[in-house]
């Protein structure tokens, strides 16, 4: 049954949902998580939503698109965007985009920030930041003119133009939205943080299809105890250690890196092969690449346990997707899964020491103390998560934050809704 608050009978709204993609061949996540949020919203009675996705790229003039999706637009009391720095324009464009928006947007306008990382929006100024790239760049190139231009080009199109396009957004939007404290922490340095709100980012529903069993064997194996790692692959994700891990491990236990390489990451391919052949677990590792729906959901069962050894992140669809299937999780004790667990306590395992020797050991604790099993996965801790992150409650959230509704500060200038559900 769908979660319903009282407070919203008899209430109606026009929202709009504008979700930016850069061009690719499947779905990009900006827009996916936008589509599920606009979905969950319609679900309510007393609302009509309407949902355009404008394609972005620096080949293509977005304007006469955009002009056509406001028009659409123009009668909503709402318009609610997801907006992050890899949207599919470079530089100041991005902020050409969001001025348009506004320009031809007059209701109240909802920006939900996604890839929220410290070195894309530091505290640090100028000075610092051209010190900090130029020593980067010159890593690279000896020649210190052409590291000087260079490092004059990466600050202009991007310390200068995200830090501007952040403070725009809170200077001449009515509400901010991010999917952690800590990502709401990153932004206290900019003027206006007071708007942002944090709600958490939704588990959608999932059916289990496939059982471990089934699922394991159309995907050839047998009785392995099965480690899965989802999601683009790049660098500060833990591929790397992973593997160091798996070497230390039994031959029984096996690795899935199920989906594809992040855009640029061709090096770390090349790095992620190499390791592979020289630890020599080529029959023990298996890369996906890019999964359809129907091919993630059987890679999702056949995991006996979901790890995520991730040394920095913004929020993680990929964390809500193995909430949503109820399997054992074990990651590593950044602040963000610290807060998850916060909500309902030992809801996920963690590992604190970031190495190959302690995620090793934390992973044969989870397999010889029966926590990588589906019977103990669908046990309360993770079932009450995934109920406390449903999509239903996350969208009746969201409708807080579009009608207005005046919800008492945190202990810090945020302004929290997940207490309000809890």
């Amino acid at each position: 049954m769908a979660f319903v608050d009282p407070r919203f009978v008899g209430f109606f709204m026009h929202i709009g949902y504008l979700q930016l993609s850069p061009p690719q061949d499947h779905e990009s996540g900006l827009a996916r998580y936008g589509r599920y949020i606009a979905q969950a919203v319609q679900q309510r009675p007393q609302l009509e939503t309407r949902e355009i996705v404008l394609e972005l790229s620096d080949q293509k003039d977005f304007r006469p698109d955009l002009k056509k999706a406001l028009k659409t637009f123009q009668d909503c009391e709402v318009l609610h965007v997801q907006y992050s720095k890899y949207v599919g324009l470079t530089g100041w464009k991005k902020l050409d985009l969001l001025k348009k928006i506004r320009q031809g947007f007059k209701g109240k306008l909802c920006i939900t920030l996604h890839d929220v990382y410290s070195d894309l929006y530091p505290a640090y100024g100028l000075q610092e930041a051209w010190g900090f790239e130029n020593k980067r760049l010159r890593g690279f190139s000896k020649n210190k003119s052409l590291a000087l231009r260079s490092t004059a080009i990466y600050l202009w199109q991007n310390y200068l133009a995200d830090k501007a396009i952040m403070q725009w957004l809170l200077s001449h939007c009515e509400q901010l939205i991010v999917c952690n404290k800590t990502e709401a922490e990153r932004l206290q340095h900019f003027e206006g943080a007071e708007k942002i709100t944090v709600i958490p980012h939704f588990v959608e529903s999932r059916s289990q299809i496939h059982s471990p069993t089934e699922a394991k064997a159309a995907l050839g194996f047998g009785p392995e105890k099965i480690i899965t790692l989802q999601g683009f692959i790049y660098r500060s994700k833990g591929h790397a250690t992973l593997l160091n891990a798996l070497s230390l491990l039994p031959e029984d236990y096996k690795v899935i890196f199920a989906g594809g390489m992040a855009p640029n990451q061709d090096a770390f391919k090349r790095e992620l092969d190499l390791k592979i052949k020289q630890l020599r677990l080529g029959d023990r590792v298996t890369i996906t690449g890019y999964l359809s729906e129907a091919d993630l959901e059987l890679h999702l069962a056949a995991t006996d346990l979901a790890v995520c050894p991730f040394q920095i992140a913004s929020a993680s669809g990929s964390l809500s997707t193995w909430i949503s299937m109820e399997r054992p999780i074990l990651a590593y004790a950044l602040p963000q899964i610290e807060e998850l667990n916060g909500l309902v306590p030992e809801a996920i395992s963690v590992f604190s020491d970031y190495s190959p020797d302690a995620l090793a050991k934390e992973i044969r604790t989870c397999f010889e103390h029966g926590i990588a099993s589906i019977e103990v996965a669908s046990a309360s801790p993770l079932q009450k998560l995934k109920e406390r992150l449903s999509l239903s409650r996350i969208a009746q959230e969201h409708l807080a934050v579009y009608s207005g509704e005046d919800y008492l500060p945190a202990a810090s200038p945020l302004k929290e809704l997940a207490s309000s559900t809890s």
